[in-house]
């Protein structure tokens, strides 16, 4: 992992050579590790190859895009905290879990979202597939959060990871609609 992150920062560093915008570059990371403290989470990508060439891109267009030292150590911050919100955003966004679901009922297929379910009915659903009462009690407190917990907290409670916890919710509704 630290091999990654140091050829990753070679790349950035190369970069800002070329560019010659080495002090922009630094202060568009400090700018970066400012935004990350203040929002807590920021979006990763699938894969390794995705991750270091969209850190490389936005490193080049950000470096490219500044003014002259005296005016762009400023604005490189600015920019570094700009691009940690945008991260933060798409890492709000892509945590979004679609709770609808299609049930079949007396009138035929309908969608219907988890949300404005009962517990009683979600436990009938979940009893239905077979789920362990673990995961059932899981997607109760992820969808309808009876006890006010954060999201963070219901981690905690379950042991889960807190980016697993988004994945788990969505494998379990995608068993629900039966795929």
């Amino acid at each position: 992992m630290i091999l990654i992150q140091i050829f990753q920062s070679a790349g950035v560093i190369l970069i800002s050579i070329i560019n010659h915008k080495v002090f922009e570059a630094i202060s568009i990371y400090i700018g970066m590790i400012i935004g990350r403290f203040c929002f807590r989470k920021g979006w990763h990508a699938e894969t390794l190859i995705v991750c270091t060439l969209a850190t490389w891109a936005s490193y080049y267009f950000l470096t490219s895009g500044t003014l002259s030292v005296g005016v762009s150590i400023f604005c490189s911050v600015v920019l570094g905290f700009f691009l940690s919100y945008i991260l933060y955003i798409l890492a709000v966004w892509k945590e979004k879990v679609n709770t609808k679901i299609t049930l079949v009922g007396e009138t035929g297929k309908g969608s219907v979202d988890l949300k404005f379910l009962t517990v009683q009915e979600i436990t009938e659903i979940c009893s239905s597939k077979s789920f362990s009462e673990n995961d059932t009690n899981f997607l109760i407190d992820f969808v309808k959060n009876p006890n006010g917990l954060k999201k963070y907290e219901i981690a905690d409670k379950y042991n889960y990871d807190e980016k697993y916890i988004y994945k788990k919710a969505k494998r379990l509704i995608k068993i629900i609609q039966g795929g």
